[in-house]
């Protein structure tokens, strides 16, 4: 995966992290954990989505909706 011109990379496949070692690459890697990927459902926490990419860490951040329920 080759990324250019991009500070960060966000994504709904939190399988993604598993997937690839983003320390080797030049961006911030932002993982959402959310029930669904709709529009609706990203805007309830689309704040907290731009607040971790301020944060312009290097790597993969994971921003979880607050009504997460994990498929485990």
């Amino acid at each position: 995966m080759l990324l250019t011109g991009f500070t960060s990379f966000i994504t709904i496949d939190n399988n993604l992290s598993f997937q690839n070692n983003f320390s080797n690459y030049p961006v911030s890697v932002v993982i959402l954990l959310a029930n669904d990927n709709t529009y609706e459902t990203i805007m309830e926490f689309f704040d907290r989505i731009l607040d971790t990419v301020k944060k312009c860490k290097i790597g993969p951040l994971v921003v979880e909706h607050p009504e997460f329920r994990s498929k485990k």
